[in-house]
C-alpha cells in the first residue's frame, strides 16, 4: 500500500522500494509473532479497503509537489515524470487477495493452518515430577499434535547432580536430529541414572550409542560451549518468566497451574482450542 501511494505521485522507484521495505518488514515481524483478534482483523480489513480505494482515486500528487512542471524547494529529485501514475499492474488482484485472506481468517478457515496453540514445558530430566508427567505429555502430543505445538525447554534444578548434564545430552543429540529420541530415552530410563550423587556421563553416552549417534560428534557437541549456553538460555528465560520449579507449563505464553491428571490437562486444552 505504501508503494502504491508513492507510485501515484510519480515517486522514484528507489523510494517506492525503500519505503515499502520500511513498512513491510516491521509489519511482517509483528504479524508473524502475534495473533490478531477478530476485532483487530476487522479494523485492519476496513482500513486496508479504505486506503486502497482512496489511493486508487488519487489523481496523482505530482502536480501539487512540482507546481505544474516547476520544482519549488528543489524537490525535482523526488519525482519521475516518466513514471505513469495509477495502480501498478496486479494491484487490484493483490488488494482483493488480501481481502479474501482476511475474510478467511475471520471465518476461522486459516486458524488451524496458521496459528496452533503452543504448550511449553520447562522440565528437568532428573526431576521425578517431570518423569511422572512424561506419559501424560506424550499422550497429549499423540491426541493434539495436529492442533497444538509442544515445546520442551530445559530448567535443570540446582539439587540434581546430573540434571544439567542430561539437558546438554539432549541438546547434543539434537545436533544429529535425535532430540525427541533422547528426550524419551532420558525419561524412560530415569530410575537408572536419576538422583545419583556421582556423574552419570558414561551411562548417558551408552544411551547415545543405543540411539545410533555418531559418538565423536556427540562428544564434541556435549563439550561445546554453545550447547551449554543453549541450556543456560532456557534457564534465564524460565527465571524471567517466574518459573520456580519443574514441571512448569505455559499455554500460549501464559503460565498455568499444573493439572493434576491427564483428564484435567485435556479439558484445559479443549477449552483453549474452543476460544
Amino acid at each position: 500500500m505504501a508503494g502504491h501511494v508513492l507510485s501515484q505521485g510519480h515517486t522514484p522507484r528507489w523510494a517506492v522500494v525503500a519505503t515499502t521495505g520500511i513498512v513491510a518488514v516491521p509489519g511482517a515481524a509483528v504479524l508473524s509473532r502475534r495473533r490478531l483478534t477478530d476485532t483487530q482483523l476487522l479494523v485492519a480489513l476496513a482500513a486496508a479497503q479504505l486506503a486502497y480505494h482512496a489511493v486508487c482515486s488519487l489523481p496523482g500528487a505530482c502536480a501539487a509537489v512540482t507546481a505544474q512542471g516547476a520544482s519549488p524547494g528543489g524537490l525535482s529529485w523526488l519525482v519521475e515524470h516518466d513514471t505513469v501514475a495509477g495502480p501498478p499492474p496486479g494491484m487490484p488482484l493483490a488488494g482483493h487477495l488480501v481481502t479474501l485472506l482476511l475474510s478467511a481468517r475471520l471465518l476461522g478457515i486459516t486458524e488451524g493452518l496458521l496459528w496452533q496453540r503452543r504448550l511449553v514445558e520447562f522440565l528437568d530430566f532428573e526431576c521425578e515430577g517431570c518423569g511422572a508427567f512424561y506419559p501424560v505429555v506424550e499422550k497429549l502430543r499423540e491426541e493434539y499434535g495436529d492442533r497444538v505445538t509442544f515445546v520442551a525447554r530445559c530448567f535443570p534444578m540446582p539439587g540434581h547432580r546430573n540434571g544439567e548434564l542430561a539437558a546438554r545430552t539432549a541438546q547434543a543429540a539434537a545436533r544429529q536430529g535425535k532430540f525427541e529420541e533422547m528426550y524419551s530415552k532420558l525419561f524412560t530410563t530415569q530410575q537408572e541414572w536419576g538422583e545419583a550423587q556421582e556423574s552419570k556421563q558414561d551411562v548417558l553416552r551408552v544411551y547415545a550409542k543405543q540411539l545410533g549417534l555418531a559418538m565423536a560428534e556427540f562428544d564434541t557437541a556435549l563439550a561445546d560451549l554453545e550447547v551449554a549456553e543453549r541450556v543456560q538460555d532456557d534457564q534465564r528465560d524460565s527465571l524471567g518468566l517466574g518459573v520456580q520449579g519443574t514441571p512448569t507449563f505455559f499455554v500460549d505464553g501464559e503460565m498455568i497451574r499444573t493439572p493434576g491428571s491427564y483428564e484435567a490437562f485435556r479439558n484445559l486444552i479443549d477449552a483453549r482450542l474452543a476460544d
